[in-house]
Order: structure tokens, then C-alpha cells, then sequence
């Protein structure tokens, strides 16, 4: 049976393949630490993918980062060197040369086959059941990255970022009530905000819901800590009033 929930899990992995190596400009232990740095380790794990139908980018972010817009016009942080393809690591040291030509076509080729899954997970949903809710899977480091603005002082133990338009504040504050009643410290929008939404229903389409749950790390990396919030995910996301939100 479909369920509306589709998980969206874009920073997991750390995999650079081989062919891409030579674009960047440090060494292969420097862009392993990298890639470790700024990859969501184990939210693949940690979010109940095995109960929801989920979309997994399979390669690190800094190959191509599936969650920034397409275009450095329209992406914030291109001017940090971090746009859809990083040129700057998370201290803001280059890491990769300029992508242009061939190599930044196929490159966003990549990126659009990822979209694509997820475009058509939503519209199956939509499709079948007439709404879908987007769960935006992601982590967050217990001290604040040179690359990160100030805003981002706070570090609660799990940040829900919302999206305007495709967050009900019903959603928001049902989520918050769930897992602060499992003892955790909750910010809204705190330390990073927004939520995924395919780009055809943003903005226009209030039968797209989305939610970005961001994981303070040190509740991953600890292995006695991990088991408890992958089972509490697994239960608040279980439990969504999808009717009431």
C-alpha cells in the first residue's frame, strides 16, 4: 500500500566516483576528510527508509549537492563557492576547480536524474492519494562550520526547517510536541531553514507538504545514542496526523 510519506535523503553518502577525481585540487585524504565533514552520515540509516519510500542521492555533495538550486544565479551560496557544484570546502578553501562544458553537463546530469525520482515519488502520491508529504532528511554538526552564518549560533538537537507555502504550521508544531515529549531540545527553522519541494509544485501546489528534519550529529555518531532517535523517527513519523496537518 502507498504511503503519503516520501523520504528525501541527499547528504548520506560520501562516494566520489573515480573519473570526477581529478577535478578537484587537494589531496584524496583531504577530500575524503571533505567529504566526511559535510556528508549526513547515516541519516540513510538513522530515517526509517526501510518503511517509506525514499530518494537517496548515491553520491557525496560535494560531487553535486542535490539539495542547493540548480543555477548559481538563483543559489544563495554560489557566492561562497557553494553552489550545485562546490568549488570551496567548509572552511571556504577551494577544493575544485571552475565545472564548465561537458564536465558540468554531466555532472547536472546527475542532479536531474535525482530530481526526477523525486518529482515522480510525489506525483504517484499524488497520483493515488491526492496529497504527499516530503520528509527532508539531513544532519548538522554540534559546532558551528566557517562556512555557516552566524545565524547559526544555536544548535538544538533537532532543527524542523519549514518551507513557506508547503509547511501547515499544524505539521510544524505536531512534530515538535512528538519529539520534545521524547526529552529532545527542538528549534523551528534553528540552525538552518526551508524544506525540498519539486520545483513544478513549489509554491502552487498545497497537496505537496514538506518538512526538513535536521539531526544534531553527536545524536548519530554515538552509537548508544543512535538506536534510540532512528526508533524515535521511525515512531513520530509513523504517528503524522496526515488528515490534520
Amino acid at each position: 500500500m502507498i504511503h503519503p510519506i516520501v523520504l528525501h535523503i541527499p547528504h548520506a553518502s560520501t562516494a566520489i566516483p573515480e573519473a570526477f577525481l581529478d577535478d578537484y585540487c587537494i589531496s584524496l585524504k583531504e577530500l575524503e576528510m571533505e567529504a566526511e565533514t559535510l556528508g549526513d552520515l547515516h541519516t540513510d540509516t538513522v530515517f526509517p527508509a526501510h518503511r517509506f519510500d525514499s530518494v537517496i542521492f548515491p553520491y557525496s555533495r560535494i560531487l553535486v549537492d542535490v539539495e542547493r538550486f540548480r543555477t548559481d544565479s538563483e543559489e544563495p551560496m554560489a557566492d561562497r563557492g557553494m553552489g550545485a557544484l562546490y568549488t570551496s570546502g567548509h572552511d571556504l578553501r577551494i577544493i575544485r576547480k571552475q565545472i564548465t562544458g561537458p564536465r558540468q553537463a554531466e555532472l547536472l546530469a546527475l542532479y536531474d536524474e535525482h530530481h526526477r525520482a523525486l518529482e515522480t515519488a510525489v506525483e504517484e502520491r499524488l497520483k493515488t492519494l491526492g496529497h504527499a508529504l516530503i520528509i527532508d532528511a539531513h544532519s548538522f554538526p554540534k559546532e558551528r562550520l566557517p562556512y555557516e552564518d552566524e545565524a547559526t549560533q544555536r544548535r538544538p538537537e533537532i532543527c524542523l526547517g519549514t518551507a513557506p507555502y508547503h509547511t501547515p504550521i499544524a505539521l510544524t508544531g505536531e512534530l515538535e510536541r512528538a519529539f520534545t515529549s521524547f526529552g529532545y531540545d527542538v528549534g523551528r527553522d534553528e540552525p538552518f531553514s526551508g524544506s525540498i519541494v519539486p520545483l513544478k509544485c513549489y509554491q502552487h501546489d498545497a497537496r505537496v507538504r514538506s518538512i526538513m528534519i535536521e539531526i544534531r550529529r553527536d545524536l548519530i555518531t554515538d552509537l548508544s545514542r543512535r538506536k534510540k532517535i532512528s526508533d524515535d523517527i521511525e515512531q513520530v513519523l509513523g504517528n503524522i496526523d496526515l488528515k490534520g496537518t
